[in-house]
């Protein structure tokens, strides 16, 4: 007698062996993994080029950067909210470029009357809705100003936002709020993005590098005063029995400082020196200027001193042959064959030699301050 056995457990009746079972559902894939449609962001543009579509006026605000995380929200401003749960990133000297000034408008709810504008801030800094940010608006008054909302202004990486504000209050109070809710310090720098660095800095990189202007400024009037000369309006070498000119330290000079650093620049002429290719060859202030060892290799290593009557041009062409000036720094070892150079295209030398400039007699004794 056949033993019956044990019904399913599952409330799910076992087809028959002999039943038409359905065919497996294949998954479809759509596209390649690696696949990127038109709208991920996967597009590099250096924000000097975003720069030059940015309009508006020159605003330089104080900026309060919500601090979120996964268990915040974005929200306005509020005094009576503890500090534990309301805090901020304060970014000084932001600069924004106001595309609409303040205007009164009627707030459709409230039937309140509103002061709003809107602004585009630079890349580096991310605006959330519920941002406050104060600002001087004249008469001696601080204005504290909401952000309302915040748009990207491109598809890239880089990127400006437009911004929309709202007038707040010029109550001092809600100053010290925010100031009391800081729990970081940064400073907007903005000659980081011509470099394409991130331009909010910590407060203490911010100091060093007034620091470092403070001192570039301070060394390169000095540098003018020594070297700068009235009578060839040029750089020469103090100290010397003949002028001594150097292209190469003028150059390296002209490339880091402006007219706004001294208005001794204004005057500054570089004398040409036509076609010669050993003056075109890299020297160790291009390797100083690009932070690269290797244009070294390129370049020479020594000098010595040329006439300048062995350079051709004409005076309309401002030939250092015509200007004055007796004697060149010229490569002692240039590279030949860099840049189509010969052993005949290399100038002799001059049978002068530069005399020490440090230090000078009238600097004997004294202890000048770093």
């Amino acid at each position: 007698m056949p033993i019956p056995t044990e019904p399913s457990k599952s409330p799910i009746i076992s087809p028959s062996p002999d039943a038409n079972l359905p065919s497996p559902v294949t998954s479809v894939r759509i596209a390649q993994p690696s696949y990127k449609d038109v709208a991920v962001d996967t597009r590099w543009t250096p924000i000097q080029s975003l720069m030059t579509h940015i309009e508006g006026a020159n605003w330089v605000v104080t900026y309060y950067s919500q601090v979120i995380d996964t268990d915040s929200q974005l929200s306005p401003q509020a005094p009576t909210t503890s500090a534990v749960y309301q805090q901020y990133s304060r970014i000084r000297d932001l600069k924004l470029k106001v595309t609409s000034a303040l205007e009164e408008e009627q707030d459709e709810e409230t039937k309140t009357m509103k002061m709003r504008g809107s602004a585009v801030i630079f890349a580096g800094v991310t605006p959330n809705e519920g941002d406050m940010f104060t600002a001087d608006i004249g008469m001696n008054y601080i204005g504290v100003f909401l952000v309302k909302t915040s748009r990207k202004k491109s598809i890239f990486k880089e990127s400006a936002y437009e911004v929309e504000y709202e007038f707040s209050s010029t109550d001092p109070h809600y100053v010290d709020d925010l100031n009391a809710k800081t729990v970081k310090e940064l400073v907007f720098v903005e000659d980081y993005l011509n470099r394409g660095a991130d331009p909010v800095v910590q407060e203490e990189d911010a100091s060093l590098i007034n620091q470092v202007r403070a001192c570039l400024v301070r060394y390169g009037n000095r540098f003018f005063d020594n070297f700068f000369s009235k009578e060839f309006n040029t750089y020469v070498l103090p100290g010397q029995v003949h002028s001594v000119y150097d292209p190469f330290l003028t150059q390296f000079i002209s490339r880091h400082f402006t007219t706004q650093d001294s208005m001794t620049l204004m005057l500054l002429k570089k004398p040409n020196f036509g076609d010669d290719t050993a003056i075109q060859q890299y020297s160790i202030w291009d390797a100083l200027d690009q932070r690269d060892i290797h244009l070294l290799k390129n370049g020479f290593t020594k000098t010595k001193l040329v006439s300048s009557l062995n350079f051709r041009g004409g005076s309309v062409y401002n030939s250092v042959r015509y200007t004055g000036i007796n004697l060149c720094v010229y490569p002692a070892d240039p590279r030949i064959g860099v840049r189509g150079l010969t052993h005949a295209m290399v100038k002799s030398g001059s049978e002068y030699a530069i005399d020490d400039t440090t230090p000078h007699d009238f600097y004997s004794g004294v202890q000048a301050p770093l």
